[in-house]
């Protein structure tokens, strides 16, 4: 890339910014070398508008480059001035043709008429100031013909990143013998030498490349060969190290790290300069530079002791410390706090301070003299080195065989082994997971990663607390004034307390935090993510799109308003400018929080307010943006990768169109609606869009594509790794996790070979488990997992995969202040079809008891006629939902279920007692059917609503058993069921119903019910370590046909009480039936004790009438519609209350004056009354 000298006056003009930065972005993109040719007076004034902002994308784009480790060298032809001077500065590598580059700020005029200052341009940023005093200048040429070659001798020093670059060339023999070195170095170390003489009779050719040698003479830095192999050297020419030195070796070992090159120190070091003109010149802080980048480098180090090597000076050449891979020292060798000389004068100081007369100087100097000693002794290299502070003492002429020797076991057969190397290295302590994917235990697990979690009191008996190495509780979220997963200061100090060197943020709370993400690597770890940059640029809505309008117009964005305002009339405006429907979104966050359709004017003011209130409380910020709602549409994601060398993986597409509240809840991969040519498109546009900002680590952008014209739109990028990445890695056969460790540790994917040929294979679906009711709107749920077994185990075999990742297990509490998601369900199979089919069978044969989830719902969705349409569109949930509920009411249960509480109740009873085949309310009438045994049972569909918990009765049986049969029901006993009749509209009450129903029963040979055979019955208890409820599998045949059903009762609901058999009995029983894909409530009363809760519960109802409305759990009053005393009608939006992170709505279900004794803010108990209506 070439300034043109004649153009404009050497300025930018327009054209050539564009063209600049188009240069920029090939390179950037294949991985080439940069070469600058800078000759450059700034901005072209007359176009300063159009130029600026553009402009500066060049200064940005080169310290991208040097972050990425992609070399740029910067030629300093003529005078480079203003903006100009910045691209030499930004260069990893500058050469200056004497006499004529310049480079400065300002010129001579302009410092004239600032400062008053007269100075000619030479004196004020020529090349030898440069090259001396600034240390900007790394080389300096004679001209431009002898600046191009130093330039190609640079490129040819570059990593190739081909293996072969790593094989060492020819060897040559140094030009001058080694025997030269005994009278080079005298052996008394005081006396100085020419360590450039002493390299030359050790290196290949004696050929040295030296790096700023002009610069910080008193160090010398340079490139050159060992036996072939090619190194970096750090020598001390002579034994102080200024703050010049400090800086340039600081660089020259970036440097080398850049080019994956050994580097050998020459010690001979007293130290750091001391003195006010050093002090002034920033010593500490330039030192500081240079240990921190002998202490960061990742390349080998070897050092040799050739004389002194004292103090920090050690440090800042690899002493050992600092761990160089091998250190040997020369006879002349002596390394210590400081000289002998140097530390017996300064104890002989501390000495005559502290003694309240004055030494006699006989005594000073027999003190004196035996400092001097001792030091010696311990300092010199027999000491050190039997104390094994050395790898051995070697012959100052055998210094190059022993390098060559060290370089052969050191070598780097691969860059890939160097940034395994790497990996492990950076993280084989520890890894502290902020916000846990349920996968990356396992991971962690697999790479020999310890994994550090942290937890709060909330989700103590989560099972990823349990199956971590290492878990920190941080808080409670209940009582503590922040959350402390959102605490980023608490979260560091943690990880850094534990000893951790990488954060990963899992995938909610700060995961995409740019304040995250910048104060980890701030704090010296490792962030497993994106930078700051790329989270506030790309994850946020409006600046993304701004920012996509800027640099890459011909990606389509939905149409929407490009405004700031927040305000309701500029929303209106735009709005109807745009044509109803409208959608407002969250800027920042995602999860469908903070989103709202409208579908008319009337509406968008009151949707405002909520979807800003909302994402004000899920992501700190309530801007929201307005966008064009596209009606026929699916929702489709590219999953990609990057690395911190600009190379973007994509792997490919999944479709998440079936949502509801616009979250995702199924997720499958490939999508298979779309046409190949459409999928490239839109994976390209993708990496694209990454691409523009130097995107590292996992990230997925978002597409909406309106299937009625099939183009397709930009919606968002997500800065993070997304809760449905497992079905991209079972049909991509990667695990993204693993690799978002590896590029975070600086790995390039370009060297992993298996990367390169990747292609989908298969079907995989993700379905999402969620504590919520779908036939009360998706309220959700919380309270304890009585019992939690997946339907298979964990199965890998050749034509299918199944996956839970989950934190539950059985006995662990879904907790109010969490998501409801509480497990990822992932199937793999060979087609979509089969994929399906295994899913359903998956979902039905899972038991979570105690809870309510969408289990059943998701079933339903998988079976619907339109799911197996690939075609199907985001509002597949909505069009369907009466059909999808519909198919849930289990209106058509069998009868035969209702058997399965007696079964389960009688076998207990005969496991514990010898009184087998007695009823438990036994009477000697045994051929009256009321007393043999009859019991009613109620089968119960457990919801939630925000009138409080309800139950829907779904059967209500009674049972009793033919009197020619007396065994117990494993021996074929026979039963029959009866539907309970009810006559309440005959006003005479409950002992009236029971009395009508005693006489049907009375009449068992000609009862109208079915009668069943139940025999084999199995049960099989479970240990569940709970103290608090019986769990069992149950198993038995109805008829021939088999029933089985996890179980679980409390351990309190006893079968009779200890003062004999009550009348007032009932047992609860929940059971997850396996044939009806989800859990129930069944309750087995006596015919008496029915009668009595029926009797019971009408005088509550009457007592206390029907309009209060209570709390469902725990949650916080967040608006009052209405006030106090003002009418209402039904259906009427009363108040807003928020709980699981979600806006709940409560409702006037009559019509009445509205009464509440709450008010905005307050947190309301679970089964509290919220309000009611008189």
């Amino acid at each position: 890339m070439s300034h043109i000298p004649t153009q404009s006056g050497v300025a930018w003009n327009e054209m050539t910014v564009i063209k600049v930065n188009r240069a920029m972005e090939i390179a950037f993109e294949n991985d080439l070398p940069l070469i600058s040719l800078v000759q450059s007076a700034g901005v072209f004034l007359p176009q300063q508008f159009r130029v600026f902002h553009k402009g500066g994308q060049l200064f940005r784009d080169l310290a991208i480059r040097t972050q990425h480790g992609k070399p740029s060298c910067a030629i300093v032809f003529g005078s480079s001035t203003a903006g100009g001077a910045y691209h030499p500065a930004l260069s990893d590598y500058t050469i200056f043709v004497d006499k004529q580059a310049q480079v400065f700020l300002g010129g001579p005029p302009l410092v004239k008429m600032a400062t008053g200052e007269i100075i000619d341009a030479e004196q004020l940023g020529g090349a030898s100031i440069h090259a001396s005093l600034t240390g900007l200048a790394d080389s300096i040429a004679e001209d431009e013909f002898d600046a191009i070659q130093k330039a190609r001798q640079w490129c040819a020093i570059l990593r190739d990143p081909s293996p072969s670059h790593l094989e060492p060339a020819a060897s040559e023999l140094p030009l001058y013998p080694a025997d030269d070195i005994l009278s080079l170095v005298d052996p008394d170390i005081r006396r100085p030498f020419d360590m450039r003489e002493v390299l030359l009779r050790v290196i290949d050719g004696s050929r040295l490349l030296a790096f700023k040698p002009k610069y910080g003479v008193n160090m010398l830095t340079a490139w050159a060969h060992i036996h072939g192999f090619r190194v970096g050297i750090v020598a001390n020419q002579t034994p102080v190290i200024n703050p010049n030195e400090a800086l340039k070796t600081a660089q020259f070992i970036r440097l080398c790290n850049q080019e994956l090159l050994p580097i050998i120190f020459f010690h001979n070091v007293t130290g750091f300069m001391v003195g006010s003109k050093a002090e002034h010149q920033g010593i500490i802080k330039a030192g500081a530079q240079l240990v921190s980048a002998v202490s960061c480098s990742k390349v080998p180090h070897i050092s040799i002791i050739m004389g002194a090597s004292y103090g920090a000076g050690n440090y800042a050449m690899c002493g050992r410390s600092y761990r160089p891979r091998f250190l040997f020292t020369w006879p002349t060798g002596i390394c210590g706090v400081m000289g002998p000389d140097q530390l017996a004068g300064v104890m002989e100081t501390i000495k005559a301070k502290s003694m309240k007369s004055a030494w006699l100087p006989e005594e000073a100097a027999a003190q004196g003299q035996k400092l001097r000693e001792e030091a010696h002794r311990d300092a010199e290299c027999y000491a050190t080195s039997s104390a094994l502070l050395d790898d051995g003492i070697i012959d100052p002429r055998d210094t190059r065989d022993v390098l060559g020797m060290c370089l052969e076991v050191v070598r780097i057969p691969t860059a890939q082994d160097v940034q395994s190397a790497l990996l492990a290295e950076a993280m084989a302590r520890d890894l502290f997971v902020a916000d846990v994917p349920f996968d990356s235990e396992a991971t962690c697990r697999r790479l020999n990663i310890t994994a550090i979690v942290v937890y709060t009191h909330e989700d103590t008996l989560s099972r990823h607390v349990s199956d971590a190495d290492e878990s920190i509780c941080i808080g409670s979220i209940q009582h503590d004034a922040t959350n402390p997963f959102l605490n980023i200061e608490l979260l560091v100090k943690t990880a850094l307390a534990a000893g951790a060197q990488a954060i990963h943020p899992g995938y909610g709370y700060l995961s995409e935090n740019a304040d995250f993400s910048d104060r980890v690597r701030k704090a010296g770890l490792l962030f497993v993510g994106p930078t700051g940059t790329a989270m506030s640029t790309l994850g946020d809505k409006r600046s993304s799109k701004a920012y996509l309008r800027a640099r890459a117009p011909d990606v389509p964005l939905i149409p929407g308003f490009e405004g700031s305002s927040q305000d309701v009339a500029d929303l209106e405006e735009a709005a109807v400018r745009m044509g109803f429907p409208v959608m407002l979104k969250a800027s920042a966050g995602g999860g469908g929080k903070g989103m709202r359709v409208v579908r008319e004017q009337t509406q968008l003011r009151g949707e405002l307010e909520r979807a800003q209130s909302e994402a004000q409380r899920s992501f700190g910020s309530s801007d929201v943006i307005l966008e064009k709602f596209i009606e026929y549409s699916k929702h489709v994601e590219v999953q990609i990768i990057g690395d911190q060398h600009g190379h973007i993986l994509p792997l490919f597409e999944r479709d998440c169109s079936v949502q509801r509240r616009n979250q995702k809840v199924i997720e499958e991969t490939p999508c298979l609606y779309l046409s190949q040519d459409t999928k490239q498109r839109m994976i390209d546009a993708a990496v694209r869009i990454v691409k523009l900002i130097g995107y590292e680590n996992a990230g997925t952008v978002e597409f909406v594509l309106d299937t009625t014209t099939m183009q397709f739109y930009f919606l968002e990028v997500n800065t993070r790794l997304q809760v449905e990445h497992p079905i991209t890695e079972e049909v991509v056969g990667v695990d993204l996790v693993a690799l978002q460790l590896y590029v975070a540790a600086g790995g390039r994917l370009l060297d992993l070979p298996q990367l390169s040929s990747l292609e989908p294979k298969g079907h995989a679906i993700e379905c999402r488990l969620c504590a919520e009711d779908p036939q009360c709107d998706f309220f959700p749920d919380h309270g304890k997992i009585l019992i939690w077994r997946p339907g298979s185990s964990p199965d890998n075999k050749a034509n299918s995969v199944v996956r839970y990742e989950t934190a539950v297990r059985s006995g662990a509490t879904v907790s109010i202040y969490f998501d409801s998601m509480i497990c990822k369900v992932i199937v793999w199979a060979p087609t979509r079809a089969l994929a399906i089919s295994l899913m359903i069978k998956e979902l039905s044969e899972t038991a979570c008891i105690g809870v309510k989830t969408n289990q059943r719902f998701l079933q339903d969705c998988l079976l619907h006629p339109a799911f197996r349409d690939p075609g199907y569109k985001t509002s597949f949930i909505p069009a369907h939902l009466s059909e999808l509920l519909g198919s849930s009411s289990h209106s058509g249960v069998p009868a035969r279920i209702s058997l399965l509480p007696s079964v389960y109740l009688r076998m207990l009873r005969d496991q514990a007692t010898a009184f087998r085949g007695i009823n438990r309310q036994f009477r000697n009438q045994c051929f009256d059917p009321l007393g043999s045994g009859s019991e009613i049972i109620t089968l119960k569909y457990a919801s939630k609503s925000p009138r409080g918990t309800s139950s829907d009765t779904i059967r209500c049986d009674v049972l009793i058993r033919r009197p020619s049969s007396g065994a117990h029901p494993s021996d074929g006993s026979r039963v029959c069921l009866l539907p309970v009749p009810t006559k309440k509209d005959e006003g005479k009450g409950t002992s009236a119903d029971y009395d009508a129903l005693s006489q049907i029963l009375r009449k068992v040979e000609s009862l109208p019910g079915p009668a069943f055979t139940v025999s084999n019955v199995q049960l099989e208890r479970l240990d569940l370590s709970s103290t608090e409820q019986s769990s069992s599998i149950l198993e038995f045949y109805v008829d021939g046909r088999k029933v089985r059903a996890y179980l679980a009762t409390s351990k309190q609901e006893k079968t009779h009480k200890k003062s004999g058999p009550t009348q007032d009995d009932k047992v609860r029983i929940l059971a997850h039936i396996p044939q009806l894909g989800e859990w129930f409530e069944f309750t087995r009363y006596t015919l008496l004790s029915f009668f009595v809760e029926q009797r019971r519960s009408l005088a509550a109802e009457k007592g206390k009438g029907s309009k209060d409305i209570k709390s469902p759990m725990p949650c916080k009053v967040l608006s009052i519609n209405v006030g106090v005393g003002d009418e209402v009608k039904a259906g009427d939006i009363v108040m807003v209350v928020e709980s699981m992170k979600m806006e709940i709505t409560i409702a006037a279900e009559l019509p009445g004056k509205f009464q509440t004794r709450w008010k905005e803010g307050d947190a309301v108990s679970e089964g509290q009354v919220l309000c009611f209506v008189e």
